[in-house]
C-alpha cells in the first residue's frame, strides 16, 4: 500500500469519528465501501474477532499467503537481462566481496572529517543492481515499520521474505551505512537471492519456457 492510499483510509475513519460513529459501525461502513479492484482494499472474510488487545496486536501483524502474494506481483518477470544479472552476479560472489572493507573517518587539511563508509565490490554492487531491477526492492513493504530481516537457523528464506529483506537491506542503507556490508558477511544476501533465483526458475518452468 503507498503512503497516500493510508492516508486516505486515515482520512475516511477521521470523518466517520467527526459524525460521531462508534469504532465498529465506522468499521462496518469501510468493508461496504471498500472495492475489491482497487490495490488498496479490505480482503473479503478478512474480519475476525479478537479476544484481547494481545491478541488484536498479535492479529496486525501476522503475515498471510495474500500478503506474499501482493509482494510476488511486485516482481518483474519479463526482465530476463536483470534475473541472468542477479544469478550471475550471486554467482560470482567471493568471500572478499563479502568481506566488506570501510574507509575510515579522516580529517581533512581545512580541519573538517570525513565520514567512513562501507566500500562495495563492483561484483557486491551488481547483485544489489540486480535486486532493485528485478522488483525485490519494493515500496510494497513497509520495512521501517517491521523487525529487520535475520537469517533463519537452516539459511533459507521464502521468496516473499526474501524480498522483504531485500528491501530492508537496499532502503536500509540509506539510512544507515553498513547495513549492506552485514548482510553480505552473515549470508543474508545469498539466501535472498538464491530465494529469488529459484523462484525466478520455477516461473520460467510454469509459463513452459526455458
Amino acid at each position: 500500500m503507498r503512503l497516500d492510499e493510508g492516508q486516505e483510509w486515515l482520512a475516511r475513519l477521521g470523518e466517520a469519528k467527526g459524525r460521531g460513529l462508534a469504532p465498529t459501525a465506522a468499521l462496518a461502513e469501510l468493508v461496504r465501501g471498500s472495492d475489491p479492484r482497487r490495490p488498496s482494499h479490505i480482503v473479503p472474510g478478512s474480519l475476525a474477532a479478537a479476544a484481547s488487545l494481545t491478541a488484536l496486536t498479535e492479529l496486525a501483524g501476522r503475515i498471510t499467503e495474500a500478503d506474499d502474494r501482493r509482494l510476488l506481483a511486485r516482481l518483474d518477470r519479463a526482465n530476463s537481462h536483470a534475473w541472468h544479472e542477479l544469478g550471475q552476479g550471486l554467482a560470482e560472489l567471493t568471500d572478499e566481496d563479502r568481506d566488506v572493507q570501510w574507509r575510515p573517518a579522516r580529517q581533512n587539511p581545512s580541519g573538517t572529517w570525513t565520514v567512513g563508509y562501507p566500500i562495495h565490490s563492483e561484483r557486491l554492487n551488481r547483485v544489489i543492481r540486480a535486486l532493485v531491477a528485478v522488483g525485490a526492492v519494493t515500496p510494497a513493504y513497509l520495512w521501517i515499520d517491521n523487525p529487520p530481516p535475520t537469517l533463519p537457523p537452516d539459511g533459507r528464506l521464502s521468496p516473499a521474505d526474501a524480498m522483504r529483506a531485500a528491501t530492508a537491506i537496499v532502503r536500509g542503507e540509506r539510512f544507515s551505512d553498513g547495513t549492506i556490508a552485514q548482510a553480505a558477511r552473515d549470508g543474508l544476501i545469498d539466501a535472498v537471492g538464491t530465494s529469488l533465483c529459484a523462484w525466478y526458475a520455477a516461473e520460467q518452468g510454469h509459463d513452459g519456457r526455458t
